[in-house]
């Protein structure tokens, strides 16, 4: 990636979801450099600089506003299983499957064995819930060899536990890196 790009990204979750992106970035765009910025703003909170709004509940902006037009560029993605529901981690367990399928399968039966999941509960949100724990579970074991003691961001962000040709390959990730593109104005093919 040439030239330099300025964005504010917003996240909703924590720090795996930053380790994503910025691994899209470096790995599926070809941002040499990826450097972070961080303020935390309390989920309520988002909409205001200072005591001021400047986006509505519905994510609006007024044009006319000085405040709010320089952050007029507003997207969002959510990412999920392949079943339109749940978390990252629904997103990242298939390619950890696909880059290392023995120790994938090896670390979810360690977790099964050491713990029950409610993975089937009835509940819709408690069964997202459940299955994101397990997930994060795997994920963080899987990395214990590269990075002992460390968690899931570091796991993600740090390691290879999934494959780069892996990660970039998956239709999920290809198609985040796409909305990065058009997103960001790269003005490149992802």
């Amino acid at each position: 990636m040439n030239g330099e790009v300025t964005a504010l990204l917003a996240f909703c979750e924590g720090p795996h979801d930053v380790a994503f992106v910025r691994r899209v970035l470096r790995y599926g765009l070809g941002f040499e450099k990826v450097e972070w910025t961080f303020s935390e703003f309390p989920a309520v909170e988002f909409s205001k600089l200072g005591d001021r709004d400047w986006m509505t509940a519905e994510w609006e902006v007024d044009a006319n506003d000085d405040v709010a037009a320089t952050t007029l560029d507003i997207g969002s993605y959510v990412w999920c299983g392949e079943d339109g529901l749940g978390t990252l981690e629904d997103l990242l367990i298939p390619i950890h499957r696909v880059s290392d399928a023995g120790r994938t399968g090896k670390a979810e039966q360690c977790l099964d064995q050491l713990f029950e999941w409610k993975v089937d509960h009835q509940d819709t949100k408690q069964r997202i819930a459940e299955r994101a724990r397990r997930h994060k579970g795997v994920i963080t074991l899987l990395g214990q060899r590269e990075k002992p003691g460390m968690s899931q961001h570091v796991v993600i962000g740090q390691t290879q536990t999934m494959k780069d040709a892996d990660f970039i390959g998956d239709s999920r990730v290809a198609a985040f890196a796409g909305f990065m593109t058009r997103f960001l104005d790269l003005g490149v093919s992802a």
